[in-house]
């Protein structure tokens, strides 16, 4: 008859509790005083282990704190106001005063989870400057200041002097020691170094965590056992019980370990192991009525069965185990393994129990598997003969941020051949720079903890030859089945060429801009001259006229004074023609709301004149009126240039009648501008080459070939719009849309 599973446990079960029952009958005393002594003091090594990772944790905190503190730029600022201020010949009180009030203000939620903390600032020669008695509802706070005398004095926050606190450890003490005793008042204190961006020392900032009789109640809460701090000045206590065993005897001891009438007592030094002289221990014990108390019921009894009754039971679970449990699970293991280095062999366990059944479901599973293996692996060499031919780069981490499968162009920018090399690796283990390993793990935080995604990310990447690389990065969260995100995937493009092209091809456009404001410059002057002339003929004549009045001795104030307006109109005429052509060049870096027939019409009155002279006839059709934001001047550029393409042109032709057309509209939500004239248009085989750079086509005089082209870039790429050109009956027609 063969035995299912649960009947053997059963058996294995209920034959040993048996034989235990039955040899408990014939229990005898028997001491077992050291193992529980020794139980008992691994309890008190555990308390104080207990409290010190608290205390490691306070001191953690407390350090992350000062280290952000010592970060801080306005906390350094202020400090370096201090030390600039700090001597006495150099004293200047409201900056002195204020920034170290301002100092302590800037620490106003510096550990403001904590009921009581002490924070105090240090200049260069570990002088005090200044500190804050912090506790819920009470703060304190104290600078170091000089009288009218300049006496070294301290001040409260209204200014007032007062005396240095008394309880408070107020020096910077060099030894480094953690721990520090003061009257009746443990502190943890964390110095940290302010040091000016150019590496020069600032002065210093600590922080007193003080462990005072509450806080060390709260410390100890859920230490079950007794615990003390022992100093040479005084002695912390969780209860009323007195600690038998001096300061002198802890100094001396030879081992963490000791017995005193009361307690079993385990204790340690809290110094660094440097310090010459351990000044703080804690120490942990056991009561020995407590332990007493145990041994009654449990230590004097059963000592023998026990181990009879173990011996037994060992004895008899061998047997069952290895004959009906651990031979067919050996035999399963066996086969598992082989799963594991893809070796198939079935099992043949001859059992009807459900180790048997096992065995079948097994082989039916070894067989299935072998087949999703074969397909798996075809699937894998896949997916990775892709991931290595894509033209861009790939990378998968875990949620931790480690590297868990990359493909090869991804692995040419590191610098390594393999993948093995860089899986299990973080940023900070490969060649990119410290700030920008920091970078990539921010940002893949943000995909793995929000779900956050980010596409087409420009960001450096240092690779190990030194070079810097520019990329174009995207990481995607990756979820399971469940949709809990697993990591992140994510590749990026190289695109330094790209960058550095890009680059070259603004430098040049800013150059060929310059050359082409020059050239309109020189027009410009040549404005100038005919707006001034009539205006400058007329002041001259006038002023020939008074002058013949005054040798005739004919005097006439009327006469005089028109003659003084028309003098000053046409001066100020001489002035708007300045301000026109100075406000024509001015830069505008950013956008501006303008019109059309606004842009047009301060065009115009820069080359009126010029039209004027040369009798051609300039007809508006204004039908927009739209305002709309874009770089005024720059428009403005491409319209004087259009109009004076076509001035030139019609110049060129020596036509009677001359005219120039401009016309203004708002039509499918764009602001129209159309220049055209009556020249007779472009020659149709040279009409795609007249917004290339340098080509011009201007006979009489030399053109620089720059004017259309930059006016092209102008639009297109600084306005976002278009500048078109065709023909009409009467001649060419540009056609700008914004």
């Amino acid at each position: 008859m063969q035995l299912k599973i649960r009947h053997k446990l059963l058996l294995l079960i209920f034959i040993p509790i048996c034989l235990t029952f039955a040899l408990i009958l014939f229990t005898f005393y028997s001491h077992f005083e050291d193992h529980f002594k020794d139980h008992a003091l691994e309890q008190t090594q555990r308390d104080i282990e207990l409290f010190t990772k608290r205390i490691q944790s306070l001191k953690k905190t407390v350090t992350e704190y000062t280290q952000s503190l010592a970060g801080d730029e306005a906390l350094l600022t202020s400090m370096n106001l201090i030390v600039n201020y700090e001597d006495p010949s150099k004293y200047y009180k409201l900056i002195f005063d204020k920034e170290k009030r301002k100092l302590l203000e800037q620490s106003e939620a510096f550990l403001s989870d904590y009921h009581r903390y002490h924070l105090l600032f240090f200049s260069p020669e570990k002088k005090l400057i200044a500190y804050k008695d912090a506790q819920k509802g009470a703060d304190r706070r104290i600078i170091s200041s000089y009288d009218a005398t300049m006496q070294p004095v301290y001040l409260d926050q209204n200014g007032e002097p007062v005396s240095p606190a008394q309880d408070i450890p107020l020096q910077l003490d060099d030894s480094g020691r953690v721990f520090l005793p003061h009257k009746q008042t443990l502190y943890i204190q964390i110095r940290q170094k302010l040091q000016h961006t150019d590496g020069r020392l600032l002065g210093y900032v600590k922080v007193l965590l003080p462990i005072n009789r509450e806080h060390f109640q709260i410390l100890t809460n859920s230490i079950p056992n007794d615990f003390w701090i022992k100093t040479r000045y005084f002695t912390l206590s969780k209860s009323q019980k007195p600690l038998n065993v001096q300061f002198t005897q802890l100094l001396t001891s030879e081992a963490p370990a000791g017995e005193t009438p009361s307690h079993l007592i385990y204790f340690k030094r809290l110094c660094k192991k440097s310090d010459k002289v351990p000044m703080v221990f804690a120490v942990s014990g056991f009561s020995k009525n407590k332990l007493f108390g145990q041994l009654k019921g449990m230590v004097y009894q059963g000592g023998l069965i026990v181990t009879g009754a173990f011996l037994l039971h060992i004895l008899l679970v061998s047997f069952f185990t290895g004959r009906y449990i651990l031979q067919p699970l050996n035999d399963l293991l066996g086969s598992i393994k082989g799963l594991r280095g893809k070796e198939f062999h079935p099992i043949d366990i001859k059992s009807s129990d459900e180790l048997g059944q096992i065995s079948t479901e097994f082989n039916q599973l070894s067989l299935e598997l072998q087949s999703s293996v074969l397909s798996l692996e075809r699937s894998n060499l896949l997916l990775q003969n892709i991931l290595d031919t894509v033209p861009i780069r790939i990378f998968i981490k875990d949620r931790k941020g480690h590297y868990i499968k990359a493909n090869k162009q991804f692995l040419t920018d590191t610098g390594y051949t393999d993948e093995e090399e860089i899986i299990g690796k973080s940023d900070f283990e490969l060649p990119w720079s410290e700030e920008e390993a920091k970078h990539f793990i921010k940002d893949d935080q943000a995909v793995v903890k929000d779900g956050r995604s980010f596409y087409r990310i420009e960001e450096s990447q240092t690779r190990r030859d030194g070079s810097v690389a520019t990329l174009l990065t995207s990481k995607v969260p990756l979820k399971n089945a469940e949709g809990e995100i697993i990591g992140l995937l994510g590749m990026y493009d190289d695109i330094t060429a790209q960058k550095n092209l890009k680059s070259k091809l603004m430098e040049k456009e800013k150059y060929l801009l310059h050359q082409s404001r020059l050239a309109q410059m020189g027009e410009m002057i040549s404005m100038i001259a005919h707006q001034w002339r009539q205006p400058l003929t007329a002041i001259s004549s006038t002023a020939n006229s008074m002058s013949l009045k005054l040798a005739m001795d004919n005097f006439d104030k009327e006469y005089f004074n028109r003659r003084l307006e028309n003098i000053t109109k046409y001066s100020q005429h001489l002035s708007e023609t300045i301000d026109d052509f100075r406000n024509f060049f001015k830069k505008h870096k950013d956008k501006k709301e303008i019109t059309l027939e606004k842009v047009v019409e301060d065009s115009l009155n820069i080359i009126q004149t010029s039209l004027q002279n040369r009798e051609i006839t300039v007809y508006k059709d204004f039908n927009c009126f739209k305002t709309f934001k874009t770089y005024p001047n720059e428009l403005r550029q491409v319209v004087l240039n259009l109009i004076k393409n076509a001035e030139d042109i019609l110049i060129e032709q020596e036509m009677e009648e001359k005219w120039i057309k401009i016309q203004t509209e708002f039509k499918n939500g764009k602001h129209l501008l159309l220049v055209s004239d009556n020249a007779g248009g472009i020659d149709e085989t040279i009409m795609d080459k007249i917004f290339e750079p340098y080509f011009s086509t201007k006979q009489n005089r030399d053109g620089t070939g720059l004017g259309l082209y930059m006016s092209k870039i102008i639009i297109e790429e600084h306005c976002h719009g278009k500048l078109s050109v065709s023909n009409d009956r009467h001649g060419a027609v540009f056609k700008v849309e914004l």
